[in-house]
């Protein structure tokens, strides 16, 4: 009789990108000499300060702020227009931070008819906009859409500010993150080297853009492999941003977590713990909710983990997990991976119902947000397996099917990508005596180039093949959890 191979876990966990998205947050203008009462006053102070939360990662501050800065603004003069477009610009910006697309497209589009209905289409202002809007396109897949709206961003930079101009620079920084997301690592890498050779010249060598584009040159080379140039770059640019002295704490953490990743990658697991454990001293535990915070923890916790301190592990992710919980809106990669990763430690450590629970948790927020099947596929996985683990068999036979099916419509019905779905679930129809089911899903295995279950086979993990083709200036380290 064969022995059934226990379905697959995985070996590693996801660390969470902490790379910006290229968008522009408006500023407020200069003061125009109104009174401190008047509504340009009043939105001033309201873009201000939600710039101010967006800096310290309060995302449910900013949107409200923002919100009330829009809504402020109902007079139907040119300059109220153009209040109320930089408002709802910045408005899309934390609404697109915190996952909901439609709703930051919504924001962008009426910004964009309001400012080009004052400015025309010849505008600069028009250009940020439509970078924005290409990276909502680019988070929603359309990946042709938001090439198109960034080379138009970039031809208008171009021909309204000049070549040296250092929003021509931002744009090239957008349009080498699609390039990077595309696999395209040599085209970013050119576009960005342009961008940063224009920020030095027009901005100085250790200003803030110019440590945020080698921050993304840095992330460029970690996806396509090359981690010695990324820890060169992001070394570079921790120093130059000590050189300059005005980096705030949230940004030099930002950077030390994308450090201590490429070291992680690097089988550098301690350096990695030490400079996390630095991240954690810049952002002071005060009592304020953290989004920043609870992603400091959630890399920790991964990498603790990636050394055998699992019991530690556990403790930091858990926090991760409470402070998400107490965040409210929250980015939705953070608040998945946060509990998925404190789910696989808890399965690691024997804990399986705690495990399925937090999984129940992941899948609810990754369907109401962005439903990813890849991440779908992944999640239902762990949770099959932490099922499997408690003796509820027939309940993870069915999960894991559920997962094939989510891996289906990532992949399509015959990639690779599928064969450590197929072993899992053949694996748990075997458990429950389903012979003549797991045989059917063993031969299409086998059509795929997929081994049949033998006696103690050691089943592969479905997370390595869901991982290709992903990475990338936006998405450092996106083949861990």
């Amino acid at each position: 009789m064969i022995r059934p191979a226990r379905p697959s876990r995985r070996s590693g966990l996801r660390v969470v990108p902490v790379l910006a998205l290229f968008l522009a947050l408006a500023a407020a203008a200069p003061a125009s000499g109104q009174p401190e009462d008047s509504p340009e006053a009043g939105w001033r102070a309201l873009l201000e300060e939600g710039a101010a939360a967006v800096r310290a990662g309060d995302l449910a501050r900013a949107r409200e702020l923002f919100e009330r800065a829009a809504a402020a603004e109902g007079a139907d003069d040119p300059q109220a227009h153009l209040r109320r477009a930089a408002a709802l610009n910045n408005l899309g910006y934390v609404l697109h931070r915190l996952g909901r697309l439609e709703e930051a497209e919504a924001a962008y589009r009426e910004a964009l008819e309001l400012r080009r209905a004052v400015t025309g289409e010849d505008d600069p202002g028009i250009a940020r906009i439509l970078q924005n809007l290409a990276e909502v396109a680019r988070s929603r897949g359309q990946t042709e859409r938001a090439e198109e709206l960034h080379r138009r961003a970039l031809e208008l930079h171009r021909r309204l500010l000049g070549g040296e101009h250092p929003d021509t620079a931002r744009s090239l920084v957008g349009l080498a993150a699609l390039e990077a997301e595309h696999g395209d690592h040599a085209a970013a890498r050119g576009h960005l080297l342009q961008a940063l050779a224009n920020l030095e010249k027009s901005l100085g060598p250790d200003h803030p853009e110019v440590v945020a584009t080698l921050s993304d040159l840095a992330a460029v080379a970690a996806a396509a492999g090359d981690l010695e140039e990324a820890e060169r770059r992001y070394r570079e640019a921790l120093e130059r941003a000590e050189k300059a002295g005005d980096l705030p704490p949230e940004r030099r953490a930002a950077l030390l977590v994308h450090l201590a990743e490429v070291l992680r990658r690097a089988g550098r697991g301690p350096e990695a713990v030490e400079l996390l454990e630095q991240a954690l001293e810049l952002l002071p535990e005060d009592g304020r909710p953290s989004a920043l915070r609870a992603r400091v923890e959630n890399d920790l916790g991964v990498n603790l983990f990636a050394t055998g301190d699992l019991e530690r592990a556990a403790e930091v992710l858990r926090r991760a997990v409470e402070r998400c919980r107490g965040l409210g809106d929250v980015p939705p990669e953070l608040a998945v991976a946060a509990r998925a990763n404190l789910a696989g430690v808890l399965t690691a450590l024997g804990r399986h119902a705690e495990a399925a629970g937090l999984l129940d948790e992941a899948l609810a927020l990754e369907r109401r947000g962005r439903n990813d099947p890849r991440e779908l596929a992944r999640l239902l996985n762990d949770r099959a397996v932490a099922l499997f683990d408690l003796g509820r068999r027939a309940e993870a036979a069915d999960t894991f099917r559920e997962a094939l099916e989510a891996a289906e419509r990532a992949f399509g019905p015959e990639d690779p990508a599928l064969a450590p779905h197929l072993t899992n679930l053949a694996t748990a129809l075997r458990a429950l005596g389903r012979e003549e089911e797991a045989a059917r899903v063993e031969a299409r295995l086998r059509a795929l180039g997929g081994d049949a279950l033998r006696p103690g086979a050691a089943l592969r993990r479905p997370e390595a093949a869901a991982a290709d083709g992903e990475g990338g200036a936006s998405r450092p380290g996106a083949d861990q959890r």
